[in-house]
């Protein structure tokens, strides 16, 4: 999710002007691979964040995922997520697995 805003062209793009200010939130989908919104999710999303991709994490290894970005993105958000979400994705795995152990 990132700190965004939608333009009236459906663009997406960053709220603050230069870097975007990215955060993770699990959330898993129904049946038919839509996304369930979770309460963390509903928090951000009141702070001003909007989903901008989806990391699809390999249920055999929690450590594999698979980074998606959404429609609509502005340069500097795809740049964002290209460059800096899955170092934010593997941050929260690592928090999921030291809870386990």
């Amino acid at each position: 999710m990132a700190l965004a805003s939608e333009q009236d062209s459906g663009e997406v793009t960053s709220t603050p002007k230069g870097d975007p200010v990215l955060t993770f939130c699990f959330t898993s989908e129904t049946e038919d691979h839509k996304l369930i919104t979770t309460s963390q999710g509903r928090e951000f999303a009141e702070m001003g964040f909007l989903p901008i991709g989806v990391a699809q994490i390999d249920p055999n290894d929690p450590n594999e995922f698979l980074l998606r970005e959404l429609k609509g993105l502005s340069a500097n958000l795809r740049f964002a997520l290209h460059y800096k979400a899955s170092d934010l994705v593997r941050t929260a795995l690592e928090g999921l697995s030291d809870h386990q152990n």
